[in-house]
């Protein structure tokens, strides 16, 4: 049987989508890096002013995945 495609995580499809946090732009998803379960655990984000910066943020830092817009929201910082 086929996987239901409700049961998909947003978070394994935001390839290409813009990253944004605390209304600041951060980059573009590069890539979705996957734990041991096979689940997305991060994104690997370009950015920058000439997409020379990388940054990794945690999918529990992933606050929302808007299809639609190809745009992810991400909080805004860790504390500590």
């Amino acid at each position: 049987m086929a996987p239901d495609p409700h049961d998909v995580n947003p978070i394994s499809v935001c390839h290409g989508f813009r990253v944004e946090a605390g209304g600041n732009r951060l980059g573009r998803v590069e890539d979705i890096l996957h734990g041991g379960d096979s689940e997305p655990a991060a994104l690997l984000v370009r950015g920058g002013l000439f997409g020379t910066k990388t940054m990794i943020v945690p999918a529990v830092d992933v606050l929302e995945v808007v299809p639609r817009a190809k745009r992810v929201v991400a909080r805004a910082g860790r504390p500590g």
